[in-house]
């Protein structure tokens, strides 16, 4: 099924040269074939000898950056933008030059189910077992809300090893991954989770005008205050909804509240927000879970941590043609999951593009991306042929007009 979308006709619209749009759609259909993001393996997928396609997909990342493409879709209608951060592990790459040291991760819930003897000896040993050093650095990833996934619009990566050369650190590297698509983020909420609690971030944001919405930690308690000044020491219980508005966190003022604990859960949410409606804030948090199913999607179904490289440069922008080529693809399995399990046809036209109201019970059980890669069934041409005049008129509903790409020597 990845061969049956025209990937060609697709980049078209959105990149000059025809010649460079057409080596992008070998390797962005050879990276959703091969599902990894290994050089070699993408080669191999590829048209023609191993070894031509070796240099094919080397000369296009010298001279091709997937930012400005991706771009493009931040420009499609969506409430909302997601930003979120995840590891990407490179175990054995101890001499490449960008990858640094990730923090240990915790063991503990793996141990639950199967619990060491309670004796002082092991309790010692136990202390004394130094943590597995890992390997990797993080991708920081900025998306909008699809359909229980993300479709990913702009990506940055860091290490530790990157922050200490460079003096920097995981709040100035958001805030510079940002300041490129502030004009994106205007009148749209960003939305985020605890590790983007800090208060000089908030500051940022409010100073260039961008609304957020962060879950923020309670513990050790906030320095919040009411609008009287007066300190504020929210109180929840379970299955209940609160807001706080007018609240101030340090030098920052004009902030919401929100705390919401649903039944069944061991602790509450809190959010801090610039968003006018409480509400509309809450509701838009529980969609930031979908970057992480998209996440897991682009560690299982396209293998981002196979990424080799050793430069950073290309490292990146490997990830930007495996993200690009993610997005396309999940646009491309959504329309077979409907066709396949929606009971209804496909739509005439984007506009008429709606989720299935009666939806089989495996349309719920698989995504877009797995349907198109794992799953095989026969497709009509009446079927095929609208299915892929679809996917050919999608890009024409972006403002932009295509890339022009500068050649890199």
């Amino acid at each position: 099924m990845v061969n049956l979308i025209p990937w060609k006709r697709i980049l078209a619209s959105w990149v000059e040269p025809r010649r460079l749009a057409e080596v992008l759609a070998e390797v962005l259909a050879a990276i959703v074939q091969a599902g990894s993001a290994r050089w070699s393996e993408i080669a191999r997928h590829m048209p023609g000898s191993e070894a031509a396609a070796y240099k094919r997909l080397q000369r296009l990342v010298a001279r091709f950056d997937p930012r400005a493409v991706l771009r493009r879709w931040c420009l499609q209608e969506a409430p909302i933008v997601i930003v979120d951060i995840t590891e990407v592990e490179r175990p054995h790459a101890r001499r490449t030059e960008y990858v640094g040291v990730l923090p240990p991760k915790d063991a503990g819930r793996k141990r639950r189910r199967k619990k060491a003897p309670n004796t002082q000896a092991s309790q010692e040993a136990s202390a004394q077992r130094p943590s597995p050093r890992r390997r990797g650095f993080w991708l920081v990833l900025l998306g909008l809300p699809f359909r229980g996934r993300v479709l990913p619009c702009g990506w940055w990566t860091y290490s530790s090893k990157t922050l200490e050369e460079e003096a920097s650190s995981q709040n100035l590297e958001v805030q510079r991954f940002l300041e490129d698509l502030r004009a994106l983020l205007q009148g749209r909420p960003l939305v985020a989770n605890r590790g983007f609690h800090n208060r000089r971030f908030f500051a940022w944001l409010q100073a260039h005008g961008i609304p957020f919405i962060v879950r923020v930690r309670m513990k050790p308690p906030l320095t919040l205050a009411d609008a009287q000044g007066e300190s504020l020491r929210p109180v929840l219980l379970p299955g209940q909804t609160q807001i706080w508005p007018s609240v101030r966190h340090h030098e920052l003022e004009g902030l919401t509240l929100i705390g919401h604990w649903e039944e069944g859960r061991s602790e509450p949410l809190w959010l801090l927000t610039t968003w006018p409606d409480p509400q509309e804030a809450l509701r838009w948090y529980r969609w930031r879970m979908r970057i992480e199913a998209g996440f897991r999607d682009l560690k299982s179904h396209l293998g981002i941590e196979a990424n080799m490289n050793q430069r950073r440069d290309w490292m990146d922008r490997t990830m930007g043609l495996v993200l690009l080529a993610y997005g396309i693809a999940l646009l491309a399995g959504e329309l077979l999951r409907d066709l396949r399990w929606g009971r209804q046809g496909l739509p005439s036209s984007w506009a008429t593009w709606r989720p299935p109201q009666h939806p089989h019970r495996k349309w719920l059980a698989y995504s877009g991306l797995f349907v198109l890669r794992k799953l095989k069934f026969p497709l009509p041409g009446s079927s095929r042929r609208r299915w892929r005049h679809l996917l050919i008129q999608w890009p024409t509903f972006l403002a932009q007009p295509a890339v022009q790409t500068p050649v890199q020597s």
